[in-house]
């Protein structure tokens, strides 16, 4: 067992100087712009403030164009931020952002990602969370790193943070559904919102997605080597989120937002592969080299950048008993709670609590890749990740120059990771070619401050 502790201290002091307002936008000379309704206003440095006073924003997605363009995936958000990349692959646990080139592996399980996640105040330090945060958002806000001083040790890269809505003063009741042709992909969302009582707020939303996948898989199974013939679209899965959102405002100096989220994802099929380029075509080379073992290549296979793929399932007789019948395929089920708390020490002065649980299961079996009719072996992955957070922090509005903000942040964690890549018997191999298991407990500890002067 590995274990892990780091402490960060970081302090800033910052002369900002006022940048010219928006028109219809009013300002003072206080910790905060005061801002007019068209201005939009960002988080970024733990306090409320317009755009146009904070250039470490790459770009915000409000809530109107989040609706009007239909962003429900990662993917979707890259369309609108210059710079920020999304990649994803086999065995990863999550997905692999990058933003102005500034990005890590998500293949090693104890390495923390360069570009971090943050979901209604709570820090995630790898990217299978982006899913659950998808839907029923109310702002989007893509951060220039670093920032460690506001987001802690894994934000060299940057930040993306993602602010979920809030229930209203009104009952809400709103539904939708969106079809994709090519993937054959259907999503519906639903939303209950309004108010309970004069204080207190209740919003539940819920999103549940199914697909046959967009690739057409071409695979040619040779069952005498230990491979299953696969489905003939690759990527079928279905995927169920849901949240639920209570805030208590009884106008007094007291507020709290409670967040709870469950998500619970399959995709079967693996990660596809395309050949793009065969320079001496597909004929099967190895019986010239001496391996007396059939072709590799699917008959259909173009070398193409296209639609059409070819990857094959797993005889589990064949891998000494490996998971999900020998199909390939990624389940990752999630849940996780912030609850964030406010209090109003004084005139201008605020302290603020947030805490954070979150727990991750992720499964999942691959082949060997560019082999499309049989495979040497199957790579089989478990993953656990287990976090609670901890923010406190005390912030001043006044209406004068000076301001500050302080604060502290606990991290307590363990990872678990269990690989085991099994061997082909049909082929001469053992059951388990190599099998490992990685254990961490990682706790982390900072403090940060902040004074703002504007002149």
């Amino acid at each position: 067992m590995r274990r892990t502790k780091s402490l960060l201290i970081a302090t800033t002091a910052m002369l900002v100087a006022t940048s010219t307002p928006a028109i219809g936008q009013e300002t003072s000379s206080g910790g905060e712009a005061r801002n007019a309704p068209g201005d939009i206003i960002v988080t970024a440095r733990k306090r409320q403030e317009s755009i146009l006073e904070v250039p470490v924003v790459a770009n915000v997605l409000t809530q109107d164009t989040i609706s009007q363009n239909q962003v429900i995936s990662l993917q979707d958000i890259t369309q609108f931020t210059p710079g920020f990349v999304l990649g994803q692959s086999v065995l990863e646990n999550g997905a692999q952002v990058s933003i102005r080139g500034i990005g890590t592996t998500s293949l090693d399980p104890g390495i923390d990602q360069s570009v971090s996640l943050n979901i209604d105040g709570m820090q995630f330090t790898q990217g299978s969370a982006y899913s659950v945060g998808l839907f029923d958002m109310a702002q989007v806000e893509v951060l220039k790193g670093p920032q460690a001083l506001f987001f802690g040790k894994n934000s060299p890269g940057g930040v993306v943070s993602i602010r979920t809505a809030d229930p209203g003063n009104e009952l809400e009741v709103m539904g939708s559904v969106a079809y994709e042709v090519k993937a054959r992909t259907m999503r519906t969302e639903a939303v209950l919102s309004g108010p309970v009582t004069n204080s207190l707020g209740l919003r539940l939303a819920g999103a549940y997605q199914t697909t046959d996948g967009y690739f057409r898989n071409n695979a040619v199974a040779n069952t005498a080597l230990g491979a299953q013939q696969p489905r003939s679209r690759l990527g079928e899965g279905q995927g169920l989120f849901l949240r639920g959102t209570a805030v208590f405002d009884a106008g007094g100096p007291f507020t709290a937002r409670l967040k709870v989220n469950y998500a619970n994802e399959y995709t079967e099929g693996g990660g596809p592969f395309q050949y793009k380029s065969c320079p001496e075509g597909t004929s099967h080379y190895l019986p010239s080299i001496g391996i007396a073992l059939p072709t590799f290549f699917s008959p259909q296979e173009d070398c193409q950048v296209d639609r059409d793929t070819a990857v094959i399932y797993l005889d589990p007789a064949a891998y000494g008993g490996v998971s999900n019948s020998g199909k390939l395929y990624s389940r990752v089920k999630q849940f996780f709670t912030t609850l964030e708390m406010n209090y109003d020490l004084s005139a201008g002065v605020t302290a603020t609590s947030v805490t954070g649980y979150y727990n991750l299961k992720n499964r999942s079996l691959t082949a060997g890749t560019l082999l499309q009719t049989y495979s040497p072996f199957g790579a089989d992955k478990r993953y656990d990740r287990k976090d609670f957070t901890q923010e406190l922090r005390v912030s001043s509005d006044f209406d004068t120059p000076l301001n500050f903000l302080a604060g502290a942040f606990y991290q307590k964690g363990d990872v678990f990771d269990l690989g085991r890549l099994a061997g082909n018997t049909a082929l001469g191999f053992p059951t388990s070619l190599a099998i490992g298991t990685f254990d961490m407990d990682i706790e982390s500890i900072s403090g940060f401050g902040q004074i703002l002067y504007k002149i």
